[in-house]
């Protein structure tokens, strides 16, 4: 990427919300540098990190919505939305997504805000359920993800639970 497109990327990737219009223009943004995918993906993994909830008082509803606006970015890169222009960025995001996923860890210690944590384990299971249902990703790196991610073990007993109360 040039100066310009560098500034470009990281200015997208900053006022990213979880709007359709936004997530749309960072796509397009993405697909027509599908060249620099790697650079791009770098980016956007950085943007992760930067944004990542290390404290109890970084989890705000603000800073959730901007981690799920890049999630839903990296989703639509991922599934291909666009096939023929994505196709790039799927071996790149794939390595990246480890990393990716740990930066959607809640913070360790307990937030005062639950809202948000709780927009955030919504979001992040509704994008990993997505991708299982339609073959996104093997089933094992989907699990892998939610381990990265702290939600493995809460994510199973939540639906083991939810199952065995749906038995008669």
């Amino acid at each position: 990427l040039t100066q310009a497109q560098t500034q470009a990327v990281e200015s997208m990737l900053a006022h990213l919300d979880m709007s359709n219009a936004s997530v749309r223009d960072a796509m397009a943004f993405c697909c027509d540098h599908s060249a620099s995918a790697c650079a791009v993906v770098a980016h956007i993994t950085a943007a992760f990190q930067a944004g990542a909830l290390r404290t109890s008082t970084a989890a705000t509803i603000g800073a959730v919505a901007a981690l799920l606006a890049k999630l839903f970015l990296v989703s639509d890169l991922l599934c291909g939305a666009a096939a023929h222009t994505t196709a790039a960025f799927r071996p790149v995001l794939q390595s990246a997504l480890p990393i990716i996923f740990e930066a959607l860890r809640p913070p360790s210690e307990t937030s005062t805000n639950h809202v948000a944590l709780l927009r955030l384990r919504e979001g992040v299971t509704k994008v990993l359920r997505t991708w299982e249902r339609w073959s996104v990703l093997p089933k094992h790196h989907i699990t892998k993800l939610y381990d990265a991610c702290g939600l493995g073990t809460t994510a199973a007993a939540a639906e083991a639970s939810a199952h065995h109360h749906n038995q008669p």
